[in-house]
């Protein structure tokens, strides 16, 4: 989830096989039967787009054969897709090659010739081990048929073996179910994808069930179907890493769609193929003869794309990323979009852990139990803050404060008249604190990120000279600890127990990372730094020292006149506090006006 799929090449290939012998009663995928005479037009037109992808060179690390049913692809026909794919770019020498198919099209030699060309995980589409069931489906197999492509596919020596099953059929019992589930341990499959029965509109059964002839699937029957896989698969130690998923070992997890729930870059060849990628999605027309006459005359397949712009991307990743088990890793999240998803998703987590579909804490959120069975109210209420976020202007924007005059009130001072407008207030050497007590070693030579150290002469950290912070949005942040973000504490405890660089260095890169944690948790952050003026006049006020002394100092320091450079805002504080403090609030006004309006310039 760490990679930008703006920026990211993508490394994982789908290609669909839009061809089947009969159409299921359910499906509503872009699979046509009786159509096999296209199959060899339909392969040289996937060969002439994957060979004009738009990038080359990168190891492609997953290659998915899905379909329809790829296992109709002839050997030959799947040697020289994979050829393509070789051509296009090298395939990783870990590459999962995964291919979909029925029982019932395949051999042992057939599988055997598919390990041959490189294929290494193989995905049946068994459904049902039930035979009345698999006839209400329309499928073309039996469940002894099943049973025995699973023993061929072992005889073949296929070594990554996932079966799909479909629960929450119309009139099948929680009993059955259990009974296929037990039937389909016994064949010792790596992976299982277990799927609820979704009625799609326009199919076969949606007709059954709309005239009567079909009793509709209830839904809470397949959940306690859905519990009961839960419970037993756990009991036979299967790996349970996503809401639909299991594997036998986390190595046997699917890796490719795995860059699906990241939501990590991917290309997709083939008729009604996606693709996301470089901020786009896009997809191919779907009737495999108009894309065959589409490659043919040299035109692009596409058949239609969207942008998808930050926001919504931030509401995807979020939601495909709960569906792990893992959930939603709050570092990762941050690295990607420089955004804090505790901010973002702040009223999502709230609602959902006060129902119980989820639990969150410092590493991030995931799903409960509970929340597993009702993901969608979970992943529609994260989307809506995502849209929410979009609406406040959710792009941060970092304000620089510079103070010109010649008094020795500054920083704080300024730093509480934001506080009167609003604004939570922080004051920086807090959050020093709260790292050094987790172990952060201190050392006079201590220097913030604008270069200013940040000891006084007693060894006290100086409060004003490290600065305070204040966010524009007061319900950005509810606690300390909040502002930490658990990123950085690792980092900086990796540091110190690296003990490389020494402990002084240690601390500067610490700082850093302290406020770039802070730059993330709020749309807007304030930072009230001080001109060379001010802060002579406030070393002589608290330190003693005579003005030439004073500037000499700073000459030494040498960083007020960049800060003051750097300063979006500047504020000249002569003493008169009313004046300085119109002037505060005419910048807050044209800040949160620019965020209002979308314009974080």
């Amino acid at each position: 989830m760490i990679d930008d799929s703006r920026t990211a090449t993508p490394d994982a290939l789908y290609i669909h096989i839009p061809f089947c012998r009969a159409k299921c009663s359910y499906c509503d995928f872009a699979s046509y039967p009786g159509m096999e005479h296209l199959l060899e037009p339909y392969v040289a037109a996937l060969c002439t787009e994957i060979s004009s992808l738009p990038a080359r060179g990168w190891p492609i690390r997953t290659v998915y054969f899905g379909g329809g049913t790829p296992s109709l692809l002839s050997l030959p026909q799947v040697d020289a897709v994979l050829s393509a794919c070789r051509s296009l770019a090298p395939l990783h020498p870990h590459a999962e090659i995964s291919f979909e198919a029925n029982p019932g099209t395949v051999d042992e030699a057939y599988l055997r010739g598919l390990l041959r060309l490189g294929v290494n995980r193989l995905s049946l589409g068994v459904q049902s081990l039930n035979d009345a069931e698999l006839r209400s489906l329309d499928r073309i197999h039996t469940a002894d048929e099943a049973k025995e492509a699973v023993a061929t596919a072992r005889r073949a020596s296929f070594g990554n073996l996932s079966l799909d099953l479909i629960y929450g059929l119309p009139g099948q019992s929680v009993a059955r179910w259990i009974l296929n589930l037990e039937q389909a341990l016994a064949l010792l499959p790596d992976h299982l994808s277990l799927y609820a029965l979704t009625v799609e509109e326009h199919t076969p059964l949606a007709r059954a069930i709309a005239c009567g002839e079909t009793p509709a699937p209830d839904d809470d029957v397949a959940a306690a179907m859905y519990e009961a896989a839960e419970d037993l698969l756990a009991a036979a130690g299967y790996d349970h890493y996503e809401i639909s998923n299991w594997a036998r070992a986390p190595g046997l997890r699917c890796r490719h769609n795995l860059v699906y729930w990241h939501n990590q870059p991917y290309w997709g060849v083939g008729a009604a193929a996606h693709s996301w990628w470089a901020g786009r999605r896009y997809h191919n027309v779907p009737h495999p003869g108009e894309y065959i006459r589409a490659i043919q005359a040299g035109r692009s397949p596409l058949d239609g794309e969207e942008r998808i712009d930050t926001p919504t991307e931030m509401g995807e990743t979020a939601m495909l990323a709960l569906r792990l088990r893992e959930g939603l890793p709050f570092a990762a999240f941050l690295r990607r979009y420089g955004r804090s998803a505790r901010y973002v998703f702040r009223e999502a987590i709230s609602e959902c852990r006060e129902a119980g579909l989820l639990e969150a804490d410092e590493r991030g959120a995931r799903l409960t139990r509970r929340g597993r069975l009702l993901g969608n109210e979970v992943f529609g209420r994260f989307l809506r803050d995502a849209q929410q976020h979009r609406m406040e202007g959710g792009h941060r924007r970092l304000v620089r404060i510079g103070l010109t005059g010649n008094i020795a009130c500054g920083k704080s001072t300024v730093a509480g008249m934001l506080a009167d407008l609003g604004a939570m207030v922080i004051d920086a050497d807090k959050v020093a604190h709260q790292v050094m007590r987790r172990g952060m070693p201190v050392h006079r030579r201590v220097v913030d990120r604008f270069g200013e150290g940040i000891l006084g002469n007693d060894g006290e950290i100086d409060r004003a000279r490290l600065g305070a912070i204040a966010f524009a949005d007061p319900a950005a942040l509810r606690d300390l600890d909040a502002i930490v973000h658990p990123a950085v504490i690792e980092r900086v405890e990796q540091m110190i127990a690296a003990a490389d660089p020494p402990p002084e260095v240690v601390v500067v890169e610490a700082i850093k990372l302290i406020e770039a944690g802070m730059r993330h948790a709020g749309d807007s952050l304030w930072v009230v730094t001080c001109a060379p003026e001010t802060a002579v006049g406030r070393l002589m006020a608290t330190r003693g020292l005579t003005e030439e002394q004073a500037r000499a100092r700073l000459a030494a320091q040498g960083s007020d006149a960049e800060k003051l450079r750097l300063a979006d805002v500047v504020i000249r504080n002569d003493g008169d506090l009313e004046a300085t403090r119109r002037e505060v609030q005419a910048a807050w006004r044209r800040t949160v006006a620019r965020a209002s309006s979308g314009n974080n310039g």
